[in-house]
Formats: C-alpha cells, sequence, structure tokens
C-alpha cells in the first residue's frame, strides 16, 4: 500500500517543518486581518504544505470525510476512490488536513487544527497610535483596551475550563482507535496531529498534555501548540499611547 518508511518519515518531516513555517508567518500576519477564521489556518497551511510535497503522487486534502469504521474507509476508497463525504452524526471525522500518496489507500498524516483568536478590532488601535483619531476617541480605545487587558489577566488567572479542554479532544478515543486500526493493515504508521493556535491561555498546552496522556495515545498522536501573546502586545500598545 505503501512507498517506503523513509518517504513517510520525510513527509512527517516536512509536515512539522511547514508548521514550524506556518506559525513564524501567522505572528507576523496576526493583525493585518489575514486569518479571519479557522478555514483561513487550513488554508494557509495546505497551500506550505503543497508548496513542499513536490514529490509526487503525494496529495494534500481539505476537509477530507474519515469513517471511524476502517473498513468503510477503505471500501470508498477502493470502490469510489474516495470517502463518502456524508455520515451520520459521530461515525467519523471531517480531516482539515490529510497527506496521502496518491496511489494509496491509506493516509500519511491526519490533522486537525484548532484557531482559538482573540477577537478585537486592531485598525483603531494603529490609527489612534499615528494620531489619526480625536481626543475622546483615542481616551475611549484607551480605556477599551485596560478594560480588556484586566479581563484577560482574570481568565489567565482561572485558566481554561475543563469543557474547553475537552472540547479540543473530542473524539479522541475514536480517533486512537482509528490511528490503530490503520497501522494494522499498513507497513506504515497513520500520524495524527492536532494542531492549535491559542491566544488566551498560555497554560493550556500543559493542560491538554496531561488530558491526552490519560487517552494513553499512541506516539503516532501528537500535539502541536503555538500560543499567541495578544495580552502582551495590548499592552504594549496601552504604553504606546499613554506615552502621548
Amino acid at each position: 500500500m505503501r512507498k517506503t518508511a523513509h518517504n513517510a518519515q520525510d513527509i512527517v518531516c516536512v509536515f512539522e517543518e511547514c508548521w514550524k513555517q506556518f506559525v513564524k508567518d501567522y505572528d507576523a500576519k496576526r493583525l493585518l486581518n489575514v486569518y479571519c477564521s479557522e478555514a483561513d489556518t487550513q488554508l494557509h497551511f495546505a497551500s506550505l504544505l503543497l508548496k513542499k510535497l513536490q514529490f509526487p503522487p503525494t496529495c494534500v486534502y481539505v476537509e477530507f470525510p474519515i469513517p471511524f469504521n476502517v473498513e468503510d474507509f477503505i471500501f470508498d476508497r477502493l470502490s469510489l476512490g474516495r470517502p463518502i463525504r456524508k455520515m451520520k452524526k459521530g461515525s467519523g471525522i471531517i480531516a482539515d488536513i490529510v497527506v496521502m500518496g496518491a496511489h494509496d489507500i491509506v493516509p500519511f498524516i491526519i490533522a486537525e487544527i484548532k484557531y482559538s483568536p482573540l477577537i478585537w478590532n486592531y485598525l483603531p488601535i494603529f490609527q489612534a497610535i499615528d494620531g489619526k483619531l480625536s481626543v475622546g476617541r483615542r481616551e475611549k480605545i484607551r480605556n477599551e483596551l485596560r478594560s480588556t487587558i484586566n479581563r484577560l489577566k482574570k481568565w489567565e488567572a482561572y485558566g481554561p475550563s475543563i469543557n474547553l479542554i475537552l472540547g479540543y479532544l473530542k473524539n479522541m478515543d475514536k480517533i486512537i482507535g482509528l490511528i490503530r486500526e490503520f497501522k494494522d493493515i499498513s507497513e506504515v504508521p497513520v500520524h495524527y496531529y492536532l494542531c492549535i493556535i491559542e491566544e488566551i491561555y498560555p497554560n493550556l498546552k500543559k493542560l491538554l498534555q496531561e488530558e491526552i496522556k490519560k487517552h494513553n495515545p499512541p506516539d503516532e498522536l501528537k500535539l502541536l501548540f503555538h500560543f499567541n501573546p495578544m495580552r502582551s502586545w495590548l499592552e504594549e500598545q496601552l504604553n504606546k499611547m499613554c506615552r502621548e
């Protein structure tokens, strides 16, 4: 079903390198309204993978349906060339990104991307710092910044709720079962990546790692976590405005 283990490892390395590049790009472009939704992060990350994976036949798919029943998945691949998108609720996942050989039956990589940004309109901040707003408007923005910063400090102190943590790990046991079943029928294991971009809770990675361990995951399940410290950035902008 596969080429060689070496080729599979190359693809894993490319995937992780592209993630590192993506989060660098994210930090640089975050305030330009480039990323307005989770779909935007999928698109940009997938575009990096497509550029790097130029040793065909290797395909990068987005919004790829994978039923938890591996036999159904393989049957659809062999009979239709692709899995059926319409599934009963809870019977599978729509993977954000899948990397798979064009002539293979089983994926190399299944990835979920979770994007949890701080929702704020940053344009007025830049306008205020550049002196393009009235004194009254600048004061209003300063007050909004102080209020948001204080709220973020409280959220950080409380930490993420257990419901938030479990929401990131939805279907974890079924996904682990899927990885193990794929491994049983494939010469090369399937790698599952949970990729998260977070801007509010700096300790979320540690809490997710602890919760994932409870599921006794295989080595092929990995968490890629990027924290973008938006509170620090807001504090910097407030300091600039207060020095005016």
